[in-house]
């Protein structure tokens, strides 16, 4: 077939895919889930974790799971409960925003003395976008190196980010630190851009000036993960989108070495409307453990 009649036919067909694609559609979910915690969590790492495990059960009853989640749930014959080995980015949807404020629920189960987290939750969900980009994130431990990659740190170790996209695109990288507040730690405090652009197929590593990305070194913010109690969890949001969008509004922290920041509340405001404006906005979220002692 010539090129000029292979091509117009495509020009053609084209708009008739377009059409018959649909957004995705988002509703409202609400439900009391239970979270059986192990002994090995602490209360507060387990009041995280029951709200992570509510808002998938709520996807998940809605949307499904696909096969690959489904094999990797099993059922504990004591207590009739599922074991965590949850992974979000299985579930067929996503969570968009949460509608007023979780309710928590202790009790123990009476015939293994097993704690019990109830969580009761309201919020907007949607189907998950055949746009979305698999991008690679991962934290890494004292070295800047992807060998180094790792989710549990020491008291004071020296912190990175490894990130490689297949296509072009912005990036926000930000750290709740499992109290109160969010801290902006990508774009970097004195870029002047409102968020980083990245480009497709380069492998980045974040704070680090060593291995600084075009940047002048006195730009890159370098980083350690600290900790006051003797376990502290805390959680990186890596952002990520085709679409130019613009960071959370933020503040000075108190001093330079602080990275600027904003409460849970607003962030989770900010990151609900842009994934309603933006069906093709990934999320990464890592959940990183601070030791406070070797041990």
């Amino acid at each position: 077939m010539p090129r000029f009649l292979l091509s117009a036919w495509l020009l053609f067909l084209t708009p008739i895919l377009l059409c018959g694609q649909s957004k995705p559609k988002m509703i409202k979910v609400s439900g009391e889930i239970p979270y059986y915690v192990p002994e090995s969590e602490s209360q507060s790492y387990a009041r995280q974790k029951a709200l992570e495990n509510a808002k998938i059960k709520l996807i998940e009853q809605e949307f499904g799971v696909s096969l690959e989640m489904s094999s990797a749930t099993s059922l504990s014959t004591t207590t009739g409960a599922e074991t965590q080995s949850l992974i979000q980015s299985l579930v067929k949807g996503e969570w968009i925003e949460t509608i007023g404020s979780p309710n928590y629920r202790f009790g123990i189960v009476q015939e293994t003395g097993q704690m019990v987290i109830w969580v009761k939750l309201k919020g907007v969900i949607r189907e998950l976008s055949q746009s979305k980009v698999d991008f690679e994130a991962l934290t890494l431990r004292l070295y800047p190196e992807k060998k180094a990659s790792n989710t549990e740190f020491i008291n004071g170790d020296d912190f990175y980010l490894y990130f490689q996209t297949p296509v072009d695109g912005y990036l926000a990288v930000y750290l709740y630190d499992g109290k109160e507040d969010v801290y902006c730690l990508l774009p970097y405090q004195n870029e002047t851009s409102s968020i980083r652009q990245v480009n497709a197929n380069i492998p980045y590593v974040f704070f680090s000036q060593e291995k600084s990305s075009g940047e002048p070194k006195w730009v890159v913010d370098e980083y350690q993960l600290t900790c006051d109690n003797a376990v502290e969890i805390n959680r990186l949001y890596v952002v990520f989108s085709t679409k130019n969008f613009t960071k959370a509004l933020d503040q000075a922290g108190d001093n330079e070495r602080v990275p600027r920041n904003l409460k849970l509340e607003d962030f989770n405001k900010w990151l609900g409307r842009l994934k309603s404006q933006d069906a093709s906005l990934s999320i990464k979220e890592i959940s990183l453990t601070i030791n406070k002692n070797k041990s």
